[in-house]
């Protein structure tokens, strides 16, 4: 405000526009918020789910924005798929660390989920330091897992500077 004499400065603020969905096509689309993020869908409200939610990978949003732990939901992993024959428990884990690696690179401090078939079915959780640095053969420098067999009976497995151990 100003007139011939003195001039006035008058602060106001503006709302952003208040959207129920926004679509962008360079930015995805958003739910109660207008779209900013490229190929992701920006949900501004709390979320209730009544049904089932399915996943491929989860990766955490820490509030110190410095990192984040992804956590991968592996499908099960045949001998067949490893390119394994028979039923050679000792070459499995070693071969499945090979392969997370491959099917989920350029991963840091990877948490793995799954239910895998080594000899019998269990669950597997398995923490790799960093999926895109592995050796010549595409083992990672370290990773340590523990397999549960349904029936009973743990195995421990990981790498240790590239050399592969099963307990």
């Amino acid at each position: 405000m100003a007139d011939k004499y003195n001039s006035l400065l008058i602060q106001r603020t503006l709302s952003t526009k208040s959207v129920l969905q926004s679509f962008k096509r360079s930015a995805g689309a958003a739910i109660g918020k207008v779209a900013e993020l490229a190929n992701w869908l920006d949900v501004a409200w709390d979320m209730r789910v009544r049904g089932t939610v399915q996943a491929d990978s989860y990766t955490p949003v820490n509030r110190d924005d410095v990192s984040s732990n992804p956590i991968v939901f592996v499908p099960r992993v045949t001998y067949g798929t490893l390119g394994l024959t028979g039923s050679s428990g000792s070459e499995y884990f070693k071969q499945w660390l090979i392969w997370v690696c491959k099917a989920y690179p350029n991963k840091y401090m990877l948490l793995c989920i799954g239910t895998q078939h080594p000899n019998s079915v269990g669950i597997v959780l398995c923490h790799i330091y960093n999926t895109s640095v592995v050796n010549a053969a595409g083992l990672p420098e370290y990773a340590t897992g523990k397999y549960f067999a349904l029936g009973g009976g743990e195995i421990a497995f990981g790498t240790v500077d590239y050399s592969f151990y099963q307990k």
